[in-house]
């Protein structure tokens, strides 16, 4: 993951500073300077307001920023930036850059790792569960996640994705509009 590269780079374009960053995102300077030194990992929701805070999608954070994103409607598997979860687990973006009116992540949970509850901004998300079966826990509603089945919710209500199977639970999260903040 670069996410921490691109920290950097995202915020010394802007001319902000480790602590004015950190204020706007609601954390530590010092887990700013980790994340951006590679010294430190961040949780997805951690991600997300430190995207909010530059100005970014959460997509732009952990991508490529030094390369220009291109006109092609293709994303090859080897190109995909990922977010790394837990030991093991990883969600990769699979919709081109810059995002127009949708944005997909692949996600890959391990038996045993969980998505923690997460609440953020008002984007529509369908998640189409691709194969293994996951917990979907959305405003308190637990429900069961099988292969081909499919669920939808907005970002702004709790929502948690917890593994207990014995296989990797494989889906594709579709969110509209992209999670891009002013």
């Amino acid at each position: 993951m670069q996410a921490g590269e691109n920290i950097r780079h995202f915020r010394s374009t802007r001319k902000l500073t480790v602590r004015k960053l950190a204020e706007a995102a609601g954390t530590s300077p010092s887990l700013v300077s980790q994340l951006e030194n590679g010294k430190s990992g961040a949780s997805v929701a951690t991600l997300i307001r430190i995207a909010k805070a530059l100005g970014v999608t959460l997509g732009d954070l952990v991508g490529d920023s030094q390369t220009p994103a291109s006109n092609s409607r293709i994303v090859r598997k080897a190109d995909r930036p990922s977010i790394d979860w837990g030991t093991a687990s990883s969600k990769h973006l699979i919709t081109p850059r810059p995002f127009q009116h949708i944005e997909a992540y692949e996600l890959i949970l391990v038996p045993g790792d969980q998505l923690a509850e997460l609440t953020y901004g008002d984007t529509f998300v369908l998640v189409v569960a691709v194969s293994g079966k996951a917990i979907l826990r959305v405003s308190g509603v637990e429900d069961v996640l099988n292969e081909g089945d499919s669920a939808s919710f907005w970002t702004s209500e709790p929502h948690s994705l917890v593994n207990h199977g014995d296989d990797n639970f494989r889906a594709i999260f579709s969110l509209s509009p992209p999670v891009v903040e002013p």
